[in-house]
């Protein structure tokens, strides 16, 4: 058994059409043996999804995990590798500019914007997108910011968790009385308000969920089960 690559084109000179079948038939020469196979001509190529690596400063090559406080504008790079639709890697190299993701932040005041300076980047011997992380007015104070990746041909939807300075660590998490009552054996949403280690308020979902000590919680009155939920616009919700 052999594998092979084979280029198949239309004898009208016309390019394929989604959805049409193509019938071929191989012919084993020395034993006269044939073998037919219906193939269907799927969508052409399309970015589907990305997988963010890290963020790599202009002019070196370390990955890092996050990004100090008060970064620069067309400083530093978030770098990137993108699949289509089936899982196979893309190689176009220019996806932003070529309209096919949009990054949206959803802290503007932290991350303004991820559209810009956008290249390709080799790394130990690996090639990622890179395209550069813009500031807002308030890098300086550090936080978390949700980026979107929006492939703008298939719709799908990648979320990024970004980190600007250091970590934000739990160290209060008071839950409030609900506004209505619980019924049984149904779910019910309890507002709550967590604090850093510097006093902010953390709503990102990503950020409780990696806190050890929120596994701790639980109920002690009353039997029942404590559900940390992401809302759709990756805040948390109890």
């Amino acid at each position: 058994r052999a594998a092979g690559l084979l280029k198949l084109t239309r004898s009208d000179g016309n390019a394929f059409t989604y959805g049409e079948k193509i019938y071929i038939t191989g012919v084993y020469a020395k034993t006269g043996i044939s073998v037919t196979k219906e193939l269907t001509v799927g969508m052409k190529q399309a970015l589907d999804s990305i997988k963010v690596a890290g963020f790599v400063k202009k002019g070196t090559t370390e990955i890092l995990k996050s990004l100090p406080a008060g970064f620069k504008a067309d400083t530093y790079y978030m770098v990137y590798t993108a699949n289509d639709q089936n899982g196979n890697p893309i190689t176009k190299t220019s996806p932003v500019e070529d309209n096919e993701v949009t990054f949206v932040s959803d802290n503007v005041l932290l991350v303004k914007e991820v559209k810009t300076g956008e290249t390709t980047l080799i790394i130990d011997g690996d090639e990622y997108n890179a395209v550069f992380v813009n500031p807002g007015m308030s890098v300086d104070k550090g936080g978390e910011a949700n980026i979107t990746a929006i492939a703008n041909k298939t719709g799908n939807k990648t979320v990024v968790n970004v980190v600007v300075g250091a970590d934000q660590i739990l160290k209060s998490f008071t839950m409030s009385t609900p506004a209505t009552a619980l019924v049984d054996g149904e779910e019910m949403e309890i507002p709550f308000v967590a604090l850093d280690q510097d006093g902010k308020e953390i709503k990102n979902f990503v950020t409780l969920a990696k806190q050890a000590d929120f596994n701790k919680l639980s109920f002690t009155s009353s039997p029942g089960t404590i559900k940390l939920s992401e809302n759709d616009d990756g805040t948390a919700k109890l």
